[in-house]
């Protein structure tokens, strides 16, 4: 290899090291260990957080609510509707249509390895309503203002956040807050999880608080994440996650 090619492809290595390094603006979000950065999730899973939260609303509405794996406490529906040879498995917390005191869970359950995990610790993801209260304006589209607006703020009121990875606790929750980039839609079957209409359904629209974890190695592993919600409750979930081969 000549001087000339090798001080090009050392140069190149550089500036790739460099756009991967955290700097003053890219700090946030690289302090917690296991957890991919959301400036690097798209180059690393293709997607973004917002698009996987997109994602995992999709997954979530897609489930028959008798096999849902929100209503499941144990980890043995944890499966439903994900391939083994996803990038990205997803877990849930509970998908609740009214309010509850506390909701807990202690699942197990089984991850292949390589694979990336999404964590939704606390989330508000729901279907356009004619009537979403509060929402009594004279256009579509000043309602589908009101109804992202009314998304956020109850997103804005989540306190006690928490996730911890085999111990290791989120310290700052700023950098994992995602919201949908645009409305979409999805395909609900009948007997939905929120309990309306089967066929396409939107527009939607989601916002909340998510962790993408980068894949763990092969063996036992405990996830614990959860929030509160004044009016609606508490969540707290526990996954002993087992990662085969």
């Amino acid at each position: 290899m000549s001087v000339r090619r090798l001080t090009v492809l050392t140069l190149v290595l550089t500036v790739v090291l460099a756009a991967l390094t955290p700097g003053p603006a890219m700090a946030k979000g690289y302090g917690d260990p296991g957890v991919v950065p959301p400036l690097l999730a798209r180059l690393l899973t293709g997607k973004t957080y917002a698009d996987w939260a997109d994602a995992w609303t999709e997954w979530q509405g897609s489930i028959p609510a008798e096999v849902h794996p929100s209503h499941d406490t144990t980890g043995a529906l944890a499966g439903v509707g994900q391939a083994p040879s996803s990038k990205v498995f997803f877990l849930t917390s509970f998908a609740t249509v009214k309010p509850g005191p506390i909701w807990t869970a202690e699942r197990s359950i089984t991850v292949a390895s390589g694979q990336f995990i999404f964590v939704p610790v606390a989330n508000i993801a729901n279907l356009w309503c004619p009537t979403w209260p509060g929402c009594s304006v004279p256009t579509f589209e000043d309602y589908l203002a009101c109804y992202r607006q009314l998304i956020t703020d109850s997103a804005d009121s989540f306190t006690g956040l928490h996730a911890s990875i085999d111990g290791k606790s989120i310290r700052d929750w700023s950098p994992y807050r995602a919201h949908s980039e645009d409305d979409f839609w999805m395909y609900l079957p009948p007997s939905n999880v929120w309990n309306t209409t089967a066929g396409l359904a939107g527009p939607s629209y989601q916002d909340g608080y998510y962790l993408l974890l980068y894949p763990l190695t092969p063996g036992v592993h405990t996830i614990n994440f959860g929030c509160t919600l004044a009016g609606w409750g508490t969540w707290d979930v526990t996954d002993h996650i087992t990662v085969v081969p």
